[in-house]
């Protein structure tokens, strides 16, 4: 991630907490909505990553990020590039 899309991530869990606090939502449970919406932004971000990068260098990241990341995070990554995947594949882009 890039310090423009670290910013990025920041802003976006500052403004989801600040909405959750004035809708009324405590503020722990504002806070980890916050986190929620950052950790999703982050997730797209490798999501575009991978899918822009050629296909035979996929595995190799994939496999650093699940040594940084876990496997959990990896598998939520493998699937919405499937998802985004058979969305193209659906729209005809293909």
């Amino acid at each position: 991630m890039n310090q423009d899309q670290s910013i990025a991530a920041s802003e976006i869990h500052t403004e989801r907490v600040g909405i959750c606090m004035d809708s009324g939502i405590s503020e722990e449970d504002a806070e980890a909505q916050g986190q929620k919406e950052r950790e999703r932004y982050i997730r797209s971000l490798d999501v575009r990553y991978v899918l822009d990068m050629p296909f035979g260098e996929r595995r190799g990241y994939l496999d650093r990020l699940e040594a940084m990341n876990g496997k959990p995070y990896v598998d939520a990554i493998k699937s919405d590039i499937q998802t985004e995947w058979l969305r193209k594949k659906n729209a005809g882009h293909c």
